[in-house]
Protein backbone atom coordinates (compact mmCIF):
# COMPACT_ATOMS: atom_id res chain seq x y z
CA UNK A 1 0.00 0.00 0.00
CA UNK A 2 1.71 3.02 -0.87
CA UNK A 3 2.32 5.89 1.59
CA UNK A 4 0.16 9.11 1.77
CA UNK A 5 2.47 10.93 0.26
CA UNK A 6 2.76 9.10 -2.65
CA UNK A 7 -0.85 8.42 -3.00
CA UNK A 8 -2.22 11.99 -2.18
CA UNK A 9 0.16 14.12 -4.46
CA UNK A 10 -0.78 12.16 -8.07
CA UNK A 11 -4.33 12.69 -7.13
CA UNK A 12 -4.24 16.21 -5.97
CA UNK A 13 -2.20 17.08 -9.56
CA UNK A 14 -4.38 15.34 -11.81
CA UNK A 15 -7.50 16.62 -9.90
CA UNK A 16 -6.07 19.81 -10.77
CA UNK A 17 -4.76 19.16 -13.92
CA UNK A 18 -8.14 18.16 -14.93
CA UNK A 19 -10.24 21.44 -14.49
CA UNK A 20 -6.89 24.03 -14.67
CA UNK A 21 -6.72 26.04 -18.20
CA UNK A 22 -4.12 29.12 -18.41
CA UNK A 23 -5.84 31.88 -17.14
CA UNK A 24 -8.06 30.27 -14.64
CA UNK A 25 -8.07 31.49 -11.09
CA UNK A 26 -11.18 29.29 -9.70
CA UNK A 27 -12.61 26.09 -10.82
CA UNK A 28 -14.72 23.51 -9.12
CA UNK A 29 -14.28 19.50 -8.43
CA UNK A 30 -16.66 17.13 -7.14
CA UNK A 31 -15.73 14.74 -4.07
CA UNK A 32 -16.59 11.33 -6.39
CA UNK A 33 -13.88 12.94 -8.82
CA UNK A 34 -11.45 11.55 -6.28
CA UNK A 35 -12.56 7.77 -6.97
CA UNK A 36 -12.36 8.45 -10.83
CA UNK A 37 -8.59 9.68 -10.99
CA UNK A 38 -7.46 7.07 -8.59
CA UNK A 39 -8.65 4.48 -11.16
CA UNK A 40 -6.96 6.56 -14.27
CA UNK A 41 -3.71 6.56 -12.70
CA UNK A 42 -3.95 2.77 -11.32
CA UNK A 43 -4.10 3.71 -7.54
CA UNK A 44 -6.24 2.40 -4.69
CA UNK A 45 -8.22 5.63 -3.84
CA UNK A 46 -7.89 6.99 -0.39
CA UNK A 47 -10.22 5.07 2.31
CA UNK A 48 -10.92 8.66 3.52
CA UNK A 49 -11.49 11.41 0.81
CA UNK A 50 -11.92 14.32 3.06
CA UNK A 51 -8.20 13.52 4.52
CA UNK A 52 -7.29 14.26 0.65
CA UNK A 53 -8.65 17.74 0.61
CA UNK A 54 -8.12 18.28 4.39
CA UNK A 55 -4.54 17.62 4.29
CA UNK A 56 -4.16 20.44 1.29
CA UNK A 57 -6.49 23.03 3.19
CA UNK A 58 -4.10 23.14 6.70
CA UNK A 59 -1.13 20.55 6.76
CA UNK A 60 0.57 20.81 3.23
CA UNK A 61 2.47 22.33 0.67
CA UNK A 62 0.39 21.64 -2.86
CA UNK A 63 2.51 19.95 -5.08
CA UNK A 64 4.97 21.28 -7.57
CA UNK A 65 3.10 21.09 -10.70
CA UNK A 66 0.05 23.08 -8.73
CA UNK A 67 2.57 25.69 -7.12
CA UNK A 68 4.10 26.60 -10.47
CA UNK A 69 0.91 27.68 -11.68
CA UNK A 70 0.43 30.21 -9.06
CA UNK A 71 0.52 34.33 -9.98
CA UNK A 72 2.45 36.75 -8.15
CA UNK A 73 1.02 37.38 -4.38
CA UNK A 74 -1.75 34.96 -4.97
CA UNK A 75 -1.75 31.28 -4.04
CA UNK A 76 -4.08 28.29 -4.53
CA UNK A 77 -6.55 27.17 -2.01
CA UNK A 78 -9.35 24.52 -2.14
CA UNK A 79 -12.52 26.00 -0.20
CA UNK A 80 -15.84 24.73 -0.06
CA UNK A 81 -18.64 24.80 -2.82
CA UNK A 82 -21.60 23.04 -1.74
CA UNK A 83 -22.23 19.40 -0.62
CA UNK A 84 -19.53 17.24 -0.99
CA UNK A 85 -18.13 19.60 -3.60
CA UNK A 86 -14.59 22.35 -3.58
CA UNK A 87 -13.10 25.01 -5.10
CA UNK A 88 -9.66 25.35 -6.41
CA UNK A 89 -9.59 29.47 -5.64
CA UNK A 90 -6.34 31.91 -6.42
CA UNK A 91 -6.52 33.88 -3.97
CA UNK A 92 -4.20 37.20 -2.31
CA UNK A 93 -1.22 35.58 -0.59
CA UNK A 94 -2.02 36.10 3.21
CA UNK A 95 0.44 34.59 5.27
CA UNK A 96 1.01 36.09 8.82
CA UNK A 97 5.22 36.49 9.38
CA UNK A 98 6.55 37.35 12.60
CA UNK A 99 8.43 40.96 12.70
CA UNK A 100 11.74 41.06 14.25
CA UNK A 101 10.90 44.47 15.22
CA UNK A 102 8.15 43.79 17.79
CA UNK A 103 8.66 43.36 21.44
CA UNK A 104 8.68 39.50 22.52
CA UNK A 105 6.36 39.35 25.64
CA UNK A 106 7.84 36.87 28.20
CA UNK A 107 5.06 34.54 29.80
CA UNK A 108 5.94 33.63 33.39
CA UNK A 109 5.81 29.68 33.84
CA UNK A 110 2.45 28.47 35.88
CA UNK A 111 3.53 24.73 35.63
CA UNK A 112 2.28 24.13 39.38
CA UNK A 113 5.32 22.30 41.06
CA UNK A 114 5.95 18.48 41.55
Amino acid sequence: MPKKPLLYSPLMVRLFSNHYKRGTDAFDFDRTEIETVAGELKLRPPRNFGDLIYSYRYRKAFPKEIVDTETEGRQWVILPAGRAKYRFKLAKLTQIVPRDNLIATKIPDATPPK
